[in-house]
């Protein structure tokens, strides 16, 4: 077939169809006719590292913006492969790991590449092997130097992020970072009520505008002294309003 038959496919689904790496190898030939391909959806399709070998580099010939890679079996070698090519899809805006084998050391490997990359808007990490390291990692490589372009980052079901790795996440990532808008931590071990609450009251800065006000208002760890004034105000109120017997004062 010439080349052109193909310049007009924008989105190839292939979800479900258990293609494993020897179809991934297969899918990757093909890229080269598909220059203008924006979505390319590969979910469950039990393809491993050998297959993201072979695809991840041929997936620069295309226009891609969105991919997604849930429910396979990527790892460390396949993880390293597309964090060494994510800064090469230029265009790519969202990107779906989520229900795959990715541990803190895969996680080095995508970090780095998530970081340098200049459109990426969605991430999603849920479902995976990710720890306290993994989550500091990210914490510090793609929150904590302000990336401007990273609007979403999906963690939920990663359960051996503990207290540590929670804590990082918010209090060295996303205190410092002006720009993310949601981030998932539903079902991480160390999730705390007190951690969400931070964790939600930076976003909630985010999403009305705190990139406006960096340089001019509070440092970036100011936030989270004035954080835990508040708690505490807010701990003193529900004490006197329903345990009011518990509570003595002395004016």
């Amino acid at each position: 077939n010439s080349h052109g038959e193909y310049d007009c496919m924008v989105r190839v689904r292939l979800n479900s169809n258990d293609i494993g790496d020897a179809g991934a190898c297969s899918l990757a030939l093909a890229m080269r006719k598909l220059p203008n391909l924006k979505e390319l959806h590969l979910a469950n399709n039990s393809i491993g590292d050998d297959g993201i070998l072979s695809l991840a580099p041929k997936l620069t010939l295309t226009s891609l913006e969105y991919l997604d890679l849930y429910g396979n079996r990527i790892g460390i070698i396949g993880s390293k492969a597309l964090g060494q090519n994510l800064p090469n899809l230029s265009l790519l805006k969202e990107l779906n790991l989520s229900g795959n084998q990715i541990d803190d050391e895969a996680i080095t490997y995508l970090s780095k590449g998530i970081a340098k990359h200049s459109a990426l808007k969605k991430v999603c990490l849920g479902f995976n092997n990710i720890s306290n390291r993994g989550a500091e990692i990210l914490a510090v490589e793609c929150l904590g130097c302000n990336n401007e372009h990273l609007d979403s980052l999906n963690l939920h079901n990663n359960p051996n992020i503990g207290e540590l790795g929670t804590r990082a996440l918010i209090q060295r990532g996303l205190a410092c970072n002006y720009f993310l808008k949601e981030m998932n931590i539903d079902w991480v071990r160390g999730a705390d009520q007190l951690l969400l609450e931070e964790m939600n009251m930076y976003l909630e800065l985010n999403r009305g505008g705190r990139s406006t006000l960096r340089d001019e208002v509070l440092e970036p760890f100011a936030w989270s002294e004035i954080f835990r004034e508040v708690s505490m105000l807010s701990s003193v109120y529900h004490l006197v309003r329903f345990c009011p017997e518990m509570c003595e004062f002395n004016i």
